[in-house]
């Protein structure tokens, strides 16, 4: 049992180690997942509510709608709370995922901060 303590402390001493080597600018999506969720399983369903999200906006811009704060709250309150939604949408948009979605929710959140 204590051989397999030890291992997983080097294992989280390796993963520390790594996270701290990756360059978040090119790859700001996958790191803030990797730091923020607890397994996989959590970085995957947040993949999937942003991929819904993004059918959703399609959906709605396609048949007409042109406001879209109601989809934004929606998908804020299925993010977890340990996900900075700012962070979310710009590192989205950076890494090139789902960037009609992202772009609209961008300049959403910035009329709120004004």
């Amino acid at each position: 049992m204590k051989r397999l303590e030890e291992r997983i402390e080097r294992l989280e001493y390796y993963v520390d180690t790594l996270m701290k080597m990756v360059d978040t600018t090119k790859k700001p999506l996958s790191f803030l997942l990797l730091k923020s969720c607890t397994n996989e399983k959590e970085i995957e369903d947040i993949k999937r509510k942003c991929e819904n999200v993004n059918i959703e906006y399609q959906k709605q811009k396609a048949e007409g709608l042109l406001h879209f704060d109601p989809l934004l709250n929606s998908f804020i309150d299925e993010i977890p709370s340990t996900i900075c939604i700012d962070d979310l949408v710009t590192a989205s948009i950076i890494e090139g995922y789902y960037t009609d979605v992202m772009t609209e929710f961008k300049h959403l959140l910035q009329k709120r901060t004004i």
